[in-house]
């Protein structure tokens, strides 16, 4: 499989990272073990989870 077309399969697979992001880190990706994977694809963005936080705190009020 090409690189482009890794980072396309990754980006449909995975919408919440941007097909830039997986290009970025696709050397990276590929080195890692399957529970390694899902532990960096799916961390958490803090700065997000407060803006969610305040959006939905101003939508309870």
């Amino acid at each position: 499989m090409s690189k482009r077309d890794a980072v396309k399969y990754l980006a449909a697979t995975y919408p919440n990272q941007s097909e830039r992001w997986f290009c970025r880190n696709l050397a990276h990706i590929q080195s890692l073990n399957p529970e390694r994977l899902h532990d960096l694809i799916f961390h958490s963005d803090p700065t997000a989870r407060t803006a969610i936080n305040n959006v939905m705190k101003e939508q309870a009020a």
